[in-house]
């Protein structure tokens, strides 16, 4: 997301962003009469539905707004009237579907919720998208989990149909409005909150391309779904069949999720797979590893390496104090192999049978591999040496 975009809508006519359309024709009860323009409420920044790419305005809704407007265009000029320019008109998200009410606008896009509340005061077009909610946490701040949210200060869209969704669905979370889904990421980075809700694509979009967001996590799994569609007031029902045929005509919500791939790209499973790796990494961290250990002697010791033949080594974990037990030595000519599954620490290593003297430290560390090795060795001097390698 870059934040120093910024349009001026609505208002220069020569950018690549207004978009010629055509309202319906006049004899219509259709509020895009003889304005000279059919205006459209959209939210700025919607990516990778709907958003700013230089001067212009991209995503797979601008592609049904642009069919829509092309036959408008053509029912106008078919009976001699002229078209009309296409305006988009920027408004926040709690201020999409007010301004379609009120007659600001013609009708409003932008990752807008179905919901029961609005559906008495505007019409919504066919679903041509499903959202599905999802939890974004940020595990180096607090670790959370969707069956246990109750308390915690967590982040929706203000005004949208997930902020709905949540106080229905979450009445014991502490919920924090936010004007963007970039305000509400932001915030989480810096531990204002403890989560986010929304839908996937726009979360993994956001965090795929949002500096400072690449420690931020989509928990596996889906909260819920909501639809999404394009707005009209009540009585604009020749452009609501319009945008429904247009919906129709990209294929619904198949075409649309198809559309939508080509700006989504691989970024779901990119950004999915930060969790999977970050609880990988931590399992590996403490995951046991095979030690290994040959003991053997210096050609001029005394000691007679056979008396460790069947016996079994202890490891003392130093701050732990827990002990394990290596296999029984088992010997091949010279060298005597023993092993035991540890997790990463500092141990003492002991021989209980020979006393409780101490013959040396083992360090398994949490970014080993699965197997460390190391060699005891009983010297000339009557010395022993435990070292790795």
């Amino acid at each position: 997301m870059n934040f120093k975009k910024q349009l001026t809508w609505a208002t220069l006519s020569g950018l690549a962003l207004t978009i010629i359309g055509c309202s319906d024709v006049a004899s219509t009860p259709d509020r895009t009469a003889s304005r000279g323009m059919t205006r459209v409420a959209a939210v700025q920044m919607e990516a990778p539905l709907l958003y700013t790419q230089g001067q212009d305005l991209v995503g797979p809704e601008t592609e049904i707004v642009k069919k829509a407007m092309d036959k408008l265009k053509a029912a106008r000029q078919a009976q001699g009237s002229r078209a009309n320019e296409l305006i988009y008109i920027k408004r926040e998200y709690a201020g999409l579907l007010p301004s379609v009410e009120n007659g600001e606008v013609e009708f409003a896009v932008g990752a807008i919720g179905i919901s029961d509340e609005w559906a008495q005061r505007v019409a919504f077009t066919e679903s041509y998208y499903t959202a599905d909610l999802v939890l974004v946490m940020n595990p180096s701040y607090k670790r959370i989990s969707a069956d246990k949210l109750s308390g915690l200060r967590i982040g929706v869209r203000q005004g949208t149909a997930i902020e709905s969704w949540v106080r229905s669905n979450h009445q014991d979370v502490d919920l924090v409005p936010f004007a963007s889904l970039d305000e509400a990421l932001l915030s989480l980075r810096r531990a204002e909150i403890e989560g986010v809700i929304d839908g996937l694509q726009m979360a993994a979009y956001a965090l795929d391309t949002g500096v400072g967001l690449a420690h931020l996590e989509i928990l596996p799994g889906e909260l819920g779904a909501i639809d999404v569609a394009m707005a009209v007031p009540k009585d604009s029902k020749v452009l609501l069949d319009t945008l429904n045929q247009a919906i129709a005509e990209v294929g619904g919500k198949e075409g649309f999720a198809q559309l939508a791939s080509q700006h989504i790209g691989d970024r779901v499973a990119s950004v999915r797979k930060r969790h999977e790796d970050r609880v990988e990494k931590e399992r590996l961290a403490t995951a046991p590893r095979r030690l290994l250990l040959r003991v053997s002697r210096d050609q001029g010791s005394d000691f007679d390496i056979y008396k460790v033949a069947n016996l079994r080594f202890q490891l003392r974990n130093s701050k732990s104090g827990k002990s394990f037990q290596t296999s029984r030595v088992q010997f091949n000519k010279k060298i005597g192999v023993t092993s035991a599954s540890i997790p990463p620490g500092r141990y003492t290593l002991y021989l209980p049978k020979f006393g409780n003297t101490p013959l040396g430290e083992v360090l398994i560390k949490s970014d080993d591999g699965k197997q460390v090795n190391y060699r005891l060795r009983w010297k000339a001097d009557r010395t022993i040496s435990l070292l790795a390698g």
